[in-house]
């Protein structure tokens, strides 16, 4: 079996993995995409908000900020053309009058990254006239015109269909347990339901997500780079909000803090509302609702923006967990380590691809495909 070839193979079978994967089996190439779990997009990709952001927060030189933005026009216009269900609600990102300084901030912030048609600061009365069920300890928002919601386990499903549809080859219960390169080649040692096997390739893309650590470990140039992180681990919970009637119809971000986005306001695309997430750093992968008197924080947290909800009108839903290169820093970009970083040709080794991952999905799969083609 040492003679298995493909020109790509790539690790990791959530929303980054998917849509490189079927960017590169659309450029020409035979590619072997490889996925741990039974299911593609079992971990991240599929267990955050599923929102489509409009890339206002980042800084404008960041990669964040580039793929966001690119991808937020790629996603909509994907899902258009796939009938993958998705909305453009808009979003207000709320604020009262002690934290009016970081809202406007974040505004500048956004005409800096070229969103001025996107974006529009207005006031607490014009805010309430867009939400009644709003506060009336919110002075100011930003109403973000380009922020939507994507049904992100159809999204992925539909990268998987096009991806085989097109000739790739998705092999899943495979572990990438090890690795060697000879005379410029990419040799992975995959281990499928206790039968190991090696494919060679020309291109090797590492995007495993929780697991990147793990498998930057197991090469030696990855693992020696200065850019080379150990994970931090970062678990939000989601809180169903029990009513027929949203409470909201667009979405309501509050002030972001260091780990995140805050405990925000987002809707599915059946049009119910839920709340979430917090931020609770672990040391594990564990999707339990494990926390004492969660419910209790939620409510502190959406009085903040809303005095119109009660703890019972809050079910649990899920959680998830988000991959991050560092706690203590206020920004913390994407990572894409190319020969450069490990001096390996034609390997890109990928981590800490949080939020905005999924709207970023798509340029990103771009900017992938252009370096190894």
């Amino acid at each position: 079996m040492d003679n298995i070839y493909f020109d790509s193979v790539v690790v990791g079978g959530g929303v980054i993995g998917l849509a490189s994967a079927l960017e590169l089996q659309l450029s020409g190439q035979k590619v072997l995409l490889v996925e741990k779990n039974n299911f593609i997009a079992d971990e991240t990709s599929s267990r955050n908000s599923g929102v489509i952001h409009s890339g206002i927060y980042y800084p404008k030189d960041s990669l964040k900020k580039f793929f966001c933005i690119k991808g937020n026009k790629l996603l909509y216009d994907f899902c258009e053309k796939h009938e993958v269900l998705h909305k453009k609600t808009g979003k207000l990102i709320v604020a009262n009058q002690n934290e009016e300084d970081k809202l406007v901030s974040i505004y500048e912030n956004g005409l800096k990254n070229g969103l001025k048609s996107d974006i529009e600061l207005i006031d607490g009365n014009q805010t309430r006239n867009l939400e009644q069920n709003l506060s009336d300890k919110i002075s100011l928002a930003i109403h973000v015109k380009s922020t939507g919601i994507v049904d992100q386990p159809a999204f992925c499903q539909k990268l998987q269909f096009l991806f085989e549809k097109n000739g790739g080859q998705l092999t899943k219960n495979t572990e990438f347990y090890n690795y060697t390169n000879e005379n410029s080649t990419h040799i992975s040692f995959l281990n499928t339901l206790n039968e190991r096997f090696k494919v060679q390739s020309k291109s090797l893309i590492l995007c495993s997500g929780l697991k990147s650590f793990e498998t930057g470990c197991m090469i030696k140039q990855i693992r020696e780079s200065s850019n080379f992180y150990k994970l931090k681990f970062v678990k939000g919970h989601y809180f169903k909000h029990n009513s027929k009637k949203p409470l909201f119809n667009r979405l309501i971000y509050p002030i972001p803090n260091n780990l995140g986005l805050g405990i925000h306001y987002t809707l599915d695309v059946n049009g119910y509302g839920k709340f979430g997430p917090d931020t609770v750093i672990v040391d594990k992968i564990d999707y339990r609702f494990n926390c004492e008197d969660l419910k209790n924080k939620f409510i502190d947290s959406i009085r903040g923006y809303s005095s119109k909800i009660e703890s019972n009108e809050l079910s649990e839903d899920y959680t998830g967990i988000r991959p991050r290169l560092a706690i203590d820093e206020k920004f913390i970009d994407f990572s894409i380590l190319d020969s450069q970083d490990h001096g390996i040709n034609n390997l890109l080794f990928l981590q800490g691809f949080e939020s905005p991952g999924l709207t970023s999905s798509l340029a990103i799969s771009e900017y992938i495909a252009k370096k190894l083609i």
